[in-house]
């Protein structure tokens, strides 16, 4: 009996000692990261808080849930959101998204005709009426109706700032070269010189004020000896008696008769022959540039000094325009030659010119 209660009492202490040793007394809590607590002071512990500081211990390369919270020694950027509703950087936010700069620079212009509605048309009348009237760009009047515009029509009222700037130009700073232009101007044929017609006689002749300003160009032809010749002017002889009603010759091209027989080469002519006013010269002049002669990029006028101011607004103004409507400009005003009149039949006044001005930018 005491040797079988021995055994017993032998039995339960093992059991007990077994016991204790699986559990060491405590559950091992768990480490960020997976690495495990222990409780010996082998180093184990150290060694992974050590290869957790170093970045030893692994890390998943891209995280599964991007709202997750990392330490900032390994947290890392994705390069490319998957969810557009994740919160990015400020780099990466303000990202545009509508292409590369290579992208929109290759974006056509879409071309468009320059007409106005019943909140610009009034405004840009008013805007003329008021530089007849008092000739000052810089007229606080002006000044409103511009603004006015440019709200009403941002790309309208800006082509208008233009127009009304260089009218101001012509009419007060523009200096007019007497008897010659000046050097230094572009010495190949993508200098035009531009000689606008005067009326002829009712028998179909060039008047005296049509020959000096032929003269000024055959001098400037050999200045300029590769810069190409544009005259304009159509039929606007006045015919009586038995021709009445008959076509007389156009401007141009009795001009161009004229400058070919004293030398000119036919080459470098050419003719804008229907026009009837300076504002049908611009309009028709422009066409025959853009179209016939794409080499050429600068203008210089030639015509009575008087004149040189209007034609140089109406062929600016017309340029403009067709930059307006087609993103290309046909061609540059860049100087100008005036001969001296000295029986000057023609006088040009302010409202002239805002009538050929109405006429090139369509304004009815």
């Amino acid at each position: 009996m005491k040797k079988r209660a021995a055994i017993i009492l032998l039995g339960f202490v093992c059991c007990l000692a077994v016991s204790c040793g699986k559990t060491g007394g405590m559950e091992k809590p768990a480490l960020p990261g997976g690495a495990a607590l222990s409780s010996s002071t082998n180093g184990t512990f150290a060694e992974a808080f050590s290869s957790r500081q170093a970045g030893t211990s692994q890390q998943p390369e891209t995280p599964q849930n991007p709202g997750n919270p990392q330490t900032p020694e390994t947290s890392q950027q994705p390069e490319a959101s998957q969810n557009t509703g994740n919160t990015q950087s400020p780099e990466t936010s303000q990202i545009p998204e509508t292409g590369s700069a290579e992208e929109i620079r290759e974006i056509p212009f879409e071309k468009r005709a320059l007409s106005y509605d019943k909140r610009t048309l009034p405004l840009v009348k008013d805007m003329i009426a008021v530089f007849e009237k008092k000739g000052s760009r810089g007229n606080a009047e002006i000044e409103a109706l511009l603004a006015e515009l440019v709200a009403a029509d941002h790309d309208i009222g800006e082509l208008w700032k233009k127009i009304m700037d260089h009218w101001e130009y012509v009419s007060s700073d523009l200096t007019i070269n007497q008897d010659a232009l000046p050097d230094g101007l572009p010495k190949d044929d993508s200098l035009c010189i531009l000689v606008p017609g005067f009326q002829l006689t009712p028998d179909g002749e060039m008047r005296t004020e049509l020959i000096e300003r032929l003269k000024l160009a055959l001098r400037c032809s050999t200045q300029y000896p590769k810069a190409r010749f544009l005259l304009t002017g159509g039929p606007t002889s006045v015919f009586y008696g038995e021709n009445a009603g008959k076509v007389g010759p156009a401007e141009a091209d009795v001009m161009a008769d004229w400058l070919i027989s004293n030398g000119v080469d036919a080459s470098r002519i050419m003719k804008e022959n229907r026009s009837m006013t300076t504002s049908e010269n611009a309009k028709l002049s422009a066409d025959i540039i853009k179209n016939a002669s794409p080499r050429i990029k600068s203008l210089a006028i030639i015509s009575s000094d008087y004149h040189i101011p209007t034609v140089s607004l109406l062929f600016y103004a017309q340029a403009e325009r067709m930059y307006y409507e087609t993103g290309e400009r046909p061609f540059e005003i860049i100087s100008n030659a005036g001969c001296s009149i000295d029986e000057q039949i023609e006088t040009l006044t302010v409202f002239i010119q805002s009538e050929f001005l109405k006429e090139v930018m369509g304004v009815e």
